[in-house]
């Protein structure tokens, strides 16, 4: 079985705020690992304990997956290759 996880690095610079990680839950091995950020624009961030670092939510529909950022969803395959991202300014803080 594999399980999907993110983490979040406070106090980071945004762009190294956290990662998404797939793990073999019976090897406890590393599959795949990846940086989640939040695709420019650029802005500012006045809380350096989160708010805008590393994934907010994770949802597996069907064979993809899908990683909230700050204002993005992040679309993935199960090996954690990106294939769409979603941006709004409207979903800033969502999650």
């Amino acid at each position: 079985m594999d399980v999907y996880f993110s983490t979040v690095i406070r106090r980071s610079p945004i762009a190294q705020g956290g990662e998404l990680f797939r793990i073999d839950w019976e090897t406890k091995n590393v599959l795949a690992r990846i940086t989640i950020a939040p695709p420019p624009p650029p802005f500012d961030d006045p809380n350096p304990r989160g708010n805008s670092r590393g994934c907010r939510g994770l949802l597996q529909v069907s064979d993809t997956l899908i990683a909230a950022t700050y204002h993005t969803l992040l679309v993935f395959d199960k090996g954690l290759n990106q294939i769409e991202q979603i941006t709004n300014d409207l979903c800033v803080g969502l999650h």
